[in-house]
Protein backbone atom coordinates (compact mmCIF):
# COMPACT_ATOMS: atom_id res chain seq x y z
CA UNK A 1 0.00 0.00 0.00
CA UNK A 2 2.73 2.52 0.62
CA UNK A 3 4.34 1.28 -2.96
CA UNK A 4 0.98 2.67 -4.10
CA UNK A 5 1.03 5.94 -2.88
CA UNK A 6 4.28 6.98 -3.40
CA UNK A 7 3.94 5.84 -7.06
CA UNK A 8 0.50 8.01 -7.20
CA UNK A 9 2.85 11.05 -5.69
CA UNK A 10 5.45 10.61 -8.52
CA UNK A 11 3.00 10.69 -10.71
CA UNK A 12 1.40 14.07 -10.35
CA UNK A 13 4.81 15.47 -10.07
CA UNK A 14 5.22 14.22 -13.40
CA UNK A 15 2.20 15.56 -14.44
CA UNK A 16 2.79 19.17 -12.96
CA UNK A 17 5.80 19.39 -14.31
CA UNK A 18 4.98 18.65 -17.73
CA UNK A 19 1.87 20.07 -17.23
CA UNK A 20 0.84 23.63 -18.89
CA UNK A 21 3.08 27.37 -17.69
CA UNK A 22 2.74 28.24 -14.55
CA UNK A 23 -0.14 31.04 -14.03
CA UNK A 24 -1.43 32.96 -10.69
CA UNK A 25 -3.23 30.31 -8.25
CA UNK A 26 -6.67 31.47 -6.95
CA UNK A 27 -6.37 32.43 -3.81
CA UNK A 28 -3.56 33.95 -3.97
CA UNK A 29 -1.66 30.57 -2.69
CA UNK A 30 1.41 29.30 -5.10
CA UNK A 31 1.86 26.18 -6.64
CA UNK A 32 4.13 24.21 -4.31
CA UNK A 33 1.65 25.07 -1.36
CA UNK A 34 -1.40 23.29 -4.27
CA UNK A 35 1.17 20.26 -5.18
CA UNK A 36 1.30 19.90 -0.76
CA UNK A 37 -1.93 20.29 -0.20
CA UNK A 38 -2.98 17.57 -2.77
CA UNK A 39 -0.24 15.53 -1.61
CA UNK A 40 -1.86 15.44 2.12
CA UNK A 41 -5.39 15.04 0.27
CA UNK A 42 -3.98 12.09 -1.43
CA UNK A 43 -2.70 10.03 1.75
CA UNK A 44 -6.17 9.73 3.15
CA UNK A 45 -6.45 6.40 2.01
CA UNK A 46 -10.10 5.10 0.32
CA UNK A 47 -10.55 2.62 3.30
CA UNK A 48 -10.72 5.71 6.06
CA UNK A 49 -12.82 7.93 4.22
CA UNK A 50 -15.59 4.85 4.35
CA UNK A 51 -14.77 4.47 7.99
CA UNK A 52 -15.40 8.52 7.88
CA UNK A 53 -18.64 8.20 6.19
CA UNK A 54 -19.98 5.32 7.93
CA UNK A 55 -19.69 6.63 11.75
CA UNK A 56 -21.46 10.06 10.46
CA UNK A 57 -24.08 7.92 9.17
CA UNK A 58 -24.75 5.57 12.13
CA UNK A 59 -24.57 8.90 14.14
CA UNK A 60 -27.14 10.82 11.70
CA UNK A 61 -29.16 7.13 12.49
CA UNK A 62 -29.17 7.19 16.11
CA UNK A 63 -30.33 10.75 15.72
CA UNK A 64 -26.50 12.50 16.59
CA UNK A 65 -26.93 13.81 13.27
CA UNK A 66 -23.00 14.14 13.31
CA UNK A 67 -22.49 14.59 16.70
CA UNK A 68 -19.23 12.98 18.61
CA UNK A 69 -21.06 9.81 20.71
CA UNK A 70 -18.97 9.42 24.32
CA UNK A 71 -16.71 6.39 24.02
CA UNK A 72 -17.26 3.04 26.48
CA UNK A 73 -15.08 4.28 29.03
CA UNK A 74 -16.52 8.33 28.74
CA UNK A 75 -19.75 6.49 29.22
CA UNK A 76 -19.36 3.87 32.36
CA UNK A 77 -17.56 7.31 33.77
CA UNK A 78 -20.60 9.71 33.54
CA UNK A 79 -22.77 6.84 35.43
CA UNK A 80 -22.10 7.74 38.55
CA UNK A 81 -22.50 11.46 37.59
CA UNK A 82 -26.31 10.54 36.38
CA UNK A 83 -26.80 8.18 39.41
CA UNK A 84 -25.93 11.33 42.19
CA UNK A 85 -27.87 14.15 40.61
CA UNK A 86 -30.89 11.04 40.00
CA UNK A 87 -30.73 10.79 43.95
CA UNK A 88 -30.74 14.57 44.56
CA UNK A 89 -34.07 15.01 42.56
CA UNK A 90 -37.15 14.87 45.52
CA UNK A 91 -39.51 12.61 45.44
CA UNK A 92 -42.27 13.32 43.84
CA UNK A 93 -46.14 13.88 46.05
CA UNK A 94 -48.09 10.89 45.72
CA UNK A 95 -50.89 11.74 43.47
CA UNK A 96 -54.17 12.64 44.31
CA UNK A 97 -55.70 9.00 43.62
CA UNK A 98 -54.11 7.81 47.14
CA UNK A 99 -55.85 10.60 48.80
CA UNK A 100 -59.24 9.21 50.11
CA UNK A 101 -61.91 11.60 49.62
CA UNK A 102 -64.60 12.83 52.34
CA UNK A 103 -67.48 10.57 50.88
CA UNK A 104 -65.12 7.67 51.19
CA UNK A 105 -64.57 7.93 54.45
CA UNK A 106 -68.04 8.90 55.39
CA UNK A 107 -69.49 5.77 53.70
CA UNK A 108 -66.64 3.78 55.39
CA UNK A 109 -68.17 4.70 58.97
CA UNK A 110 -71.48 4.30 58.43
CA UNK A 111 -70.86 0.96 57.13
CA UNK A 112 -68.58 0.02 60.40
CA UNK A 113 -71.71 1.37 62.47
CA UNK A 114 -74.39 -0.32 60.63
CA UNK A 115 -71.78 -3.78 60.93
CA UNK A 116 -71.73 -2.89 64.86
CA UNK A 117 -76.13 -2.14 65.38
CA UNK A 118 -76.10 -6.00 63.96
CA UNK A 119 -73.62 -7.49 66.02
CA UNK A 120 -74.90 -6.25 68.83
CA UNK A 121 -78.39 -7.59 67.60
CA UNK A 122 -77.08 -10.88 67.34
CA UNK A 123 -75.58 -11.13 70.39
CA UNK A 124 -78.51 -10.06 72.47
CA UNK A 125 -80.70 -12.41 69.74
CA UNK A 126 -78.06 -15.24 71.07
CA UNK A 127 -78.55 -14.24 74.89
CA UNK A 128 -82.34 -14.61 74.50
CA UNK A 129 -82.21 -17.46 72.77
CA UNK A 130 -79.82 -19.03 75.54
CA UNK A 131 -81.41 -17.88 78.30
CA UNK A 132 -84.88 -19.52 76.83
CA UNK A 133 -83.41 -22.64 76.02
CA UNK A 134 -82.23 -23.10 80.01
CA UNK A 135 -85.91 -22.06 81.09
CA UNK A 136 -87.83 -24.78 78.62
CA UNK A 137 -85.03 -27.74 80.56
CA UNK A 138 -86.57 -26.27 83.75
CA UNK A 139 -90.36 -26.19 82.90
CA UNK A 140 -90.72 -30.22 84.39
CA UNK A 141 -88.62 -29.12 87.13
CA UNK A 142 -91.21 -26.38 87.98
CA UNK A 143 -93.95 -28.46 87.55
CA UNK A 144 -93.68 -31.10 89.70
CA UNK A 145 -92.57 -27.95 92.68
CA UNK A 146 -96.12 -27.26 91.36
CA UNK A 147 -97.66 -30.55 92.33
CA UNK A 148 -95.81 -30.94 95.53
CA UNK A 149 -97.22 -27.02 96.62
CA UNK A 150 -100.44 -28.32 95.32
CA UNK A 151 -100.57 -31.52 97.61
CA UNK A 152 -99.23 -29.67 100.65
CA UNK A 153 -101.70 -27.35 100.72
CA UNK A 154 -104.35 -29.56 100.89
CA UNK A 155 -102.99 -31.97 103.45
CA UNK A 156 -100.55 -29.26 105.71
CA UNK A 157 -99.93 -32.45 107.93
CA UNK A 158 -98.55 -34.98 104.81
CA UNK A 159 -95.56 -33.55 104.00
CA UNK A 160 -93.58 -35.82 101.06
CA UNK A 161 -90.34 -35.37 102.15
CA UNK A 162 -88.75 -38.01 99.17
CA UNK A 163 -90.41 -36.14 96.58
CA UNK A 164 -89.13 -32.70 97.65
CA UNK A 165 -85.60 -34.44 97.52
CA UNK A 166 -85.90 -36.23 94.28
CA UNK A 167 -87.30 -32.93 92.88
CA UNK A 168 -84.09 -31.12 93.84
CA UNK A 169 -81.78 -33.58 93.12
CA UNK A 170 -83.31 -33.18 89.34
CA UNK A 171 -82.79 -29.50 89.60
CA UNK A 172 -79.11 -29.74 90.54
CA UNK A 173 -78.46 -32.25 88.02
CA UNK A 174 -80.30 -29.87 84.95
CA UNK A 175 -78.11 -27.29 86.43
CA UNK A 176 -74.90 -28.82 86.31
CA UNK A 177 -75.54 -30.10 82.35
CA UNK A 178 -75.97 -26.28 81.71
CA UNK A 179 -72.21 -25.86 83.41
CA UNK A 180 -73.15 -24.75 86.90
CA UNK A 181 -70.63 -26.25 89.63
CA UNK A 182 -70.81 -25.74 92.98
CA UNK A 183 -67.75 -24.21 94.90
CA UNK A 184 -65.81 -26.68 97.27
CA UNK A 185 -66.10 -25.35 100.76
CA UNK A 186 -66.59 -28.89 102.87
CA UNK A 187 -65.41 -28.49 106.99
CA UNK A 188 -61.58 -29.30 106.82
CA UNK A 189 -61.01 -27.11 102.77
CA UNK A 190 -58.22 -24.80 102.92
CA UNK A 191 -59.67 -21.13 102.98
CA UNK A 192 -59.08 -19.86 99.20
CA UNK A 193 -60.15 -16.11 98.95
CA UNK A 194 -60.29 -16.68 95.29
CA UNK A 195 -63.73 -18.39 95.66
CA UNK A 196 -64.59 -18.55 99.57
CA UNK A 197 -65.81 -15.61 101.61
CA UNK A 198 -65.55 -15.77 105.18
CA UNK A 199 -68.19 -14.36 107.45
CA UNK A 200 -66.90 -15.11 110.70
CA UNK A 201 -64.34 -17.72 112.79
CA UNK A 202 -65.33 -20.21 114.97
CA UNK A 203 -63.52 -21.93 117.52
CA UNK A 204 -62.68 -25.84 116.64
CA UNK A 205 -60.47 -28.71 117.12
CA UNK A 206 -61.89 -30.60 114.62
CA UNK A 207 -60.65 -28.64 111.48
CA UNK A 208 -56.88 -26.84 111.54
CA UNK A 209 -56.72 -23.14 112.00
CA UNK A 210 -57.50 -21.23 109.44
CA UNK A 211 -59.43 -23.69 107.24
CA UNK A 212 -62.96 -23.86 106.39
CA UNK A 213 -65.37 -25.12 109.40
CA UNK A 214 -68.63 -24.79 108.53
CA UNK A 215 -70.11 -23.47 105.32
CA UNK A 216 -73.22 -20.92 105.59
CA UNK A 217 -73.83 -20.40 101.82
CA UNK A 218 -73.06 -22.21 98.49
CA UNK A 219 -70.96 -20.71 96.25
CA UNK A 220 -71.25 -21.49 92.34
CA UNK A 221 -69.45 -20.90 89.45
CA UNK A 222 -70.46 -21.06 85.55
CA UNK A 223 -67.29 -22.03 83.14
CA UNK A 224 -64.42 -19.80 84.10
CA UNK A 225 -67.11 -17.24 85.59
CA UNK A 226 -67.37 -16.67 89.69
CA UNK A 227 -71.02 -16.27 90.21
CA UNK A 228 -70.94 -16.07 93.99
CA UNK A 229 -68.16 -17.05 96.30
CA UNK A 230 -69.23 -19.68 99.39
CA UNK A 231 -69.85 -18.00 102.62
CA UNK A 232 -67.80 -19.84 104.71
CA UNK A 233 -67.14 -19.73 109.07
CA UNK A 234 -62.97 -19.68 109.46
CA UNK A 235 -61.96 -22.03 112.19
CA UNK A 236 -59.72 -21.00 114.95
CA UNK A 237 -58.22 -22.01 118.26
CA UNK A 238 -60.41 -22.81 120.99
CA UNK A 239 -58.20 -20.94 123.34
CA UNK A 240 -58.33 -17.56 121.19
CA UNK A 241 -61.41 -15.41 121.37
CA UNK A 242 -62.59 -13.15 118.74
CA UNK A 243 -62.88 -9.24 118.88
CA UNK A 244 -66.46 -9.63 119.79
CA UNK A 245 -66.41 -12.21 122.55
CA UNK A 246 -63.53 -9.81 124.80
CA UNK A 247 -66.00 -7.07 124.32
CA UNK A 248 -68.65 -9.16 125.82
CA UNK A 249 -66.91 -10.28 128.22
CA UNK A 250 -65.66 -6.64 129.45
Amino acid sequence: MAGKQEGARKARRRANAEGSTPGPVPGGMSREGTEVAAEEQAEVLPEERGEVASEADANAARGGRGMVQPKAGESDSMKPAQEETAAEVPESCPPEEAVVPLEQHQRLLAEFDNYRKRVERDQARFQQWTAGELHRRLLPLLDDFNRAGTAFRENPDEIDREGILIILGRLAEALEREGLVEIEATPGTEFDPEVHEAVLTIPSAEVPEGSVAEVLETGYRFGDRLLRPARVAVARSPEQRSPGEDEDTG
